[in-house]
């Protein structure tokens, strides 16, 4: 079974790739700051939970009067959340530094729920 490396719903770029541990796909949207996430054990499943995730996004968001973010959006602005992560796990950035970089870059409805 060949995994789509790119799956597209209603404007929104989903990437996902195989997890040989949990035999299963998990993929993520790009494009944007907000962290869209989705899971499947096939092909199919995984074309189904990405436009469910992007649906509860796009209500989670209509049902708190915020506008979406639209894909390709933060172009301009390439760190993500991923790559912050990833920064943090090599030891390049300290966490005062990972702190501030999260405070800034974090998701819009992440930083909503952080106090």
């Amino acid at each position: 079974m060949s995994t789509p490396e790119r799956l597209e719903y209603k404007g929104y770029t989903g990437v996902c790739e195989y997890q040989p541990k949990t035999e299963s796909f998990a993929g993520h949207v790009e494009g944007i700051r907000d962290e869209i996430t989705f899971y499947g054990g096939s092909v199919d499943q995984l074309r189904h939970e990405m436009a469910t995730s992007v649906d509860i996004y796009l209500g989670w968001c209509e049902e708190r009067g915020l506008e979406p973010e639209s894909p390709r959006a933060t172009d301009r602005n390439p760190i993500t959340l991923r790559a912050i992560f990833h920064l943090l796990r090599q030891g390049t950035v300290g966490p005062w530094v990972f702190q501030r970089l999260i405070g800034r870059f974090a998701p819009r409805w992440l930083r909503r729920l952080l106090p």
